[in-house]
């Protein structure tokens, strides 16, 4: 069926390259690179082909890498230390890892067009200072990244917890920068690390947007350069998902702004477009509000922790075009599991029914070994109360809802729950229940989780 190029037996096939890509991509699907990288000695056709798998990922990092037992690989850049050659630090590591990487490029210069997906991880930032130079100059060859995952300064350096002040030097913020303006640009994730904002709110194509471990003893905000810069003058990301891992009081090392407030009072068309927000952590209501109010408009798919000491009357039924809303009640050590209910009653009693369609409600408590602060096993007042408040909404009925999830996280001391029983899923919320039983579309479960604490 296929030619042989040349004389022996040595010799490749003559595969057409469509055939030979398709045959990459399964190999790419089975995430196996040694079998990847076998297929590009193949011939030079078939590393013409492998490049766009090959090198699809970049992971920089200033942490020693272990090369795996028996792996000899050609496109490793690692070497084995000789065992009377010194340990080299992470300086060392990292510059001789971005070295390895120019002269790859310098061998082929089309590899830089095949990255689509960039890691950065410098748990501390001298060594990325030390070699920001040789940084910028690899960063700057990129033209067409679509995922940045970026984790700055997350080596905590003492028991109390906070992290080194070393700023980034100005060629590695640089190298930054430049990934985070591509037009190609779609996922950023960024971890700790001090950059300021305007490093991303104006990525003109980019559409979902982490930040993680702001926090106020982290000193890793900085305050936007120009607050007063009118906003109808600027071009905005199309920003459609965010998650906020930020904690009450996400300030910079001044304190000379909150973290939401910033965005929402100057930038509020930063968010013009949000379909999706995660909140994983309890923010401050009044902050928390103030976002919910930006993005009501647009929002479709929210993920919010209450926590114990706010938040708890705070209301969704202005988002108007809410279909997916997940809920966590953080619970606490000085108030019983009952004391929830009427603020989860509020909740429910003001969502957007017309639209919604998803609901997971998760209500977590702790232990303080006393009866008074667990749901016992026969008492299911409360889940069969929030299920009297969902029901009517179901599919078929006055309102849209087909997926309901009830988590009750119900901490179990040694002591006094050992002999708990699981009251049935279905004794929890009896009307959903039935309902998902008499119709196929809708899907109701009520699940009680215990901890050993």
């Amino acid at each position: 069926m296929f030619r042989r190029k040349g004389k022996g037996s040595a010799q490749a096939l003559d595969i057409p390259p469509e055939i030979i890509s398709q045959i990459l991509q399964k190999v790419s699907e089975s995430h196996s690179r040694k079998d990847l990288e076998n297929c590009s000695l193949v011939s030079h056709t078939w590393y013409q082909q492998a490049r766009r798998f090959l090198f699809s990922h970049l992971a920089i990092s200033s942490m020693q890498y272990q090369r795996p037992k028996g792996d000899k690989s050609i496109a490793s850049l690692w070497s084995h230390r000789r065992p009377q050659e010194p340990k080299p630090g992470p300086e060392h590591h990292l510059e001789r890892r971005l070295t390895g990487l120019l002269k790859m490029v310098e061998s082929d210069p089309d590899i830089p067009r095949f990255v689509r997906h960039v890691s950065i991880v410098f748990p501390t930032l001298q060594p990325v200072n030390a070699s920001a130079h040789y940084f910028l100059e690899l960063i700057q060859k990129l033209d067409g990244v679509a995922t940045l995952d970026v984790r700055l300064n997350t080596r905590r350096n003492d028991s109390i917890g906070f992290w080194d002040p070393t700023p980034l030097q100005q060629k590695a913020e640089e190298a930054i920068r430049h990934l985070c303006s591509l037009p190609t640009l779609e996922r950023l994730s960024i971890t700790g690390g001090k950059l300021p904002f305007s490093i991303f709110l104006h990525s003109p194509a980019l559409r979902s947007l982490t930040l993680s471990d702001i926090q106020a003893n982290s000193q890793v905000v900085d305050p936007i350069s120009n607050l007063t810069m009118d906003p109808s003058m600027t071009t905005y990301a199309p920003l459609k998902a965010l998650t906020l891992n930020v904690d009450d009081h996400s300030i910079d090392s001044s304190g000379v702004a909150h973290l939401v407030p910033l965005f929402t009072r100057h930038h509020t068309r930063f968010f013009r477009m949000l379909t999706h927000l995660v909140v994983p952590i309890p923010m401050s209501p009044p902050d928390l509000k103030s976002l919910l109010d930006v993005v009501a408009a647009s929002l479709t798919h929210l993920v919010v922790t209450i926590g114990a000491h706010g938040g708890r009357d705070l209301r969704f039924g202005h988002l108007e075009n809410l279909r997916s809303l997940s809920v966590t009640y953080q619970g606490s050590t000085t108030s019983a599991f009952p004391s929830f209910y009427p603020y989860i009653s509020r909740t429910l009693s003001n969502l957007p029914f017309h639209t919604l369609e998803t609901i997971r409600l998760e209500l977590s408590m702790s232990c303080r070994n006393m009866d008074s602060w667990h749901i016992s096993s026969n008492d299911v007042q409360y889940p069969n109360a929030i299920d009297s408040l969902l029901a009517p909404y179901a599919l078929g009925r006055q309102g849209r809802l087909r997926d309901v999830e009830i988590w009750v996280h119900q901490a179990r001391c040694k002591r006094q729950c050992g002999n708990a029983k699981r009251a049935p899923h279905e004794a929890l919320i009896p009307q959903l229940y039935d309902l998902s039983l008499t119709d196929t579309r809708i899907r109701a479960e009520c699940k009680r989780i215990v901890r050993q604490i």
